[in-house]
């Protein structure tokens, strides 16, 4: 009986183990999908922007039809009344939401990533986007929500306040929700 009581023990020493690498792999998976996704969208949308001269009526129901974004990123059409029917819901690697919209007279573009865990969106937020001003980001936000309830991206990182690329401090600071969200704006007519 020890014995057993011994072996069952040591079953659930390793299973305990065994979830909390699963937990962390799945999550290392979901931020490096999440990068790749974004990196893919922003050249899409540069080459939208190259073909079309502005960034007037991109959104994410022109970013499904111009193939701008993954197939495994479109959610659904939302059906209904109110001012989302007939939109198309795009997702991330997390469940949350992504929008992309254009912003200041159709010159930028502004692309929001939320339902993030605080680790994936510190890492996410740190991550290189464009190092110097010439890259075309021209601001960076972070704050909370986009999968349960709407975006509240209320902490700005911005070339003006010396804040770009976010260091890892600045982004723990920022990532302080249960559900974080980030967006970021381009602005790649300056150069």
């Amino acid at each position: 009986m020890i014995e057993m009581l011994g072996v069952l023990a040591i079953i659930g020493v390793l299973s305990i183990g065994g979830i909390a690498g699963y937990s962390k792999a799945m999550r290392k998976y979901k931020e490096n999908k999440t990068i790749n996704q974004i990196t893919l969208l922003l050249t899409n949308i540069r080459t939208f922007y190259v073909n079309q001269g502005s960034f007037k009526d991109l959104d994410n129901d022109a970013a499904v039809k111009y193939e701008i974004v993954s197939q495994d990123m479109i959610k659904e059409e939302n059906v209904g009344s109110g001012t989302d029917a007939g939109k198309t819901s795009l997702v991330n690697p997390f469940g949350g939401q992504v929008n992309i919209y254009p912003t200041d007279n159709n010159e930028r573009v502004v692309v929001e990533y939320g339902g993030m865990d605080t680790l994936s969106c510190i890492t996410i937020a740190s991550s290189d986007w464009g190092s110097t001003a010439s890259s075309g980001l021209a601001e960076m936000k972070i704050g909370s929500g986009g999968k349960e309830n709407s975006m509240n991206l209320s902490t700005a990182f911005n070339w003006d306040n010396q804040k770009l690329p976010i260091s890892l401090q600045d982004a723990q600071k920022a990532c302080s929700s249960v559900e974080n969200a980030i967006s970021w704006k381009y602005d790649w007519l300056s150069y």
